[in-house]
């Protein structure tokens, strides 16, 4: 109020001015009363900025206030809100879940000629997103189903001297398409693109680093070739060329059956598109502290992959309460053309989990693995790793790097050694 009084008085100045400059002009005012009022109005005008520049500054700061408040209840509104509820379905009684990761890090790789580093998608567990939905029509009845897309960007497993980009540009692909109608005493019935019942039977792997190293050892920079030092040439040859953990049927269109778990112990089979079978047995229980998982797997794969008549897989890992744990996976192809050998893998690993921090568990592991004739007769490639995970769930992300090491002996040529080192990280929602 104090600012809009001198304001009034500086307007009555300047019209009390004007009025005796009038008054000048006809001869009835002194003219040096004139000048002592003039003075008064330039004091008056004075003021009446410095007042007009407050009142600027007011604003400014009323401005700043209600931008503050409107932010202050644009967060108390966020907080307010049900995330959950964000993805749902138009049926009420359907349960609907938006889920996936983000897995990005660095290679480098050296095959003994050059090397180079490239920021990658890692393979050992590829970016993905997907949504699934369930619901229980009758007690002890659920129905249910899946959709579920891979991002491949620069992936680990194609990626190679000759790529700069990766394979190709990034592209989706379909991982799970898939219904299902559980049973609590029946068991489960799946149909769709999915997982067949040998899938993940060789990667039992409860050591933690299996983000970064497992039974599949090409995934860490399968697609690196393998330089020949005799000729000074790259080869044909990649390392996922040479390695194989031989993990069943994969995932693909196929209809497939899970029993009921009796004591940790589960059955599963499945029919495959492209007359493809495989039956699979499957162990997981906890011992007081420690835990145990096992699978043994038989595939006929058939059209999905003519070369091979019948496939053998399987994998077990032991946890011990305190920490230690130990892995081991182990397969066996049967191959078509009778010129062949067999092609064979095992693979093993020694790992340590324990509470480094309170961010959470702190996984190290070393492993080793062999595999034989895969490509060609006589082929031999060995491969070992050091591996270290820092899981950090309030963050929903896992911190990993990892040393692997391919060496190649084969009749056809001497090669060098691969070298590799991953590191990134894995983000979940």
């Amino acid at each position: 109020m104090k600012t809009v009084g001198k304001i009034a008085s500086a307007a009555v100045g300047v019209g009390l001015v004007c009025s005796l400059a009038a008054n000048v002009q006809a001869g009835g005012v002194d003219e040096n009363m004139l000048l002592e009022l003039k003075k008064l109005i330039e004091q008056q005008q004075k003021q009446l900025d410095k007042q007009a520049g407050e009142i600027a500054q007011l604003r400014e700061q009323l401005g700043g206030a209600k931008g503050e408040i409107e932010k202050k209840a644009d967060k108390e509104a966020l907080e307010k809100l049900d995330v959950g509820k964000m993805v749902t379905s138009k049926f009420e009684h359907v349960e609907l879940n938006l889920y996936g990761h983000l897995n990005r890090g660095f290679l480098w790789s050296d095959n003994g000629d050059s090397s180079k580093v490239s920021f990658v998608d890692n393979s050992n567990s590829q970016s993905r997103i997907g949504i699934d939905a369930a619901v229980s029509p009758s007690e002890g009845m659920t129905v249910g189903g899946r959709i579920e897309y891979g991002i491949k960007s620069n992936a680990t497993s194609d990626i190679s001297q000759n790529e700069t980009n990766g394979a190709t540009s990034v592209n989706w692909n379909l991982r799970h398409a898939d219904i299902f109608f559980n049973s609590k005493t029946m068991g489960q019935v799946s149909i769709g693109h999915g997982s067949a019942a040998s899938d993940g039977t060789s990667e039992v792997d409860l050591s933690g680093t299996g983000v970064v190293a497992y039974s599949d050892v090409a995934a860490l920079s399968g697609g690196q070739y393998f330089y020949d030092d005799s000729t000074d040439l790259l080869t044909d040859t990649r390392v996922k060329n040479v390695f194989n953990n031989m993990d069943g049927l994969g995932r693909d269109d196929r209809l497939r059956y899970d029993s009921p778990s009796f004591s940790g112990l589960s059955f599963s089979a499945s029919a495959v598109s492209g007359d493809a079978y495989d039956t699979a047995i499957r162990y997981s229980r906890a011992y007081g502290e420690a835990r145990v998982g096992a699978a043994l797997a038989w595939a006929k794969p058939a059209d999905s992959n003519p070369t091979v008549d019948n496939q053998y897989d399987g994998s077990m890992s032991l946890l011990m309460g305190y920490g230690l744990n130990v892995t081991f996976a182990a397969g066996m192809q049967e191959l078509v053309d009778d010129d062949r050998d067999d092609a064979s893998f095992w693979y093993g690993k020694l790992g340590y989990r324990f509470d480094a921090c309170s961010l959470g568990t702190t996984s190290f592991s070393v492993d080793y693995g062999e595999n034989g004739d895969v490509s060609v007769n006589g082929d031999e490639a060995k491969t070992w790793s050091v591996a270290a995970v820092q899981d950090m769930p309030s963050w929903g992300t896992e911190f990993y790097l990892a040393y692997r090491n391919y060496s190649l002996d084969s009749d056809i040529g001497s090669t060098e050694d691969v070298n590799a080192i991953l590191g990134g990280a894995r983000v979940k929602f």
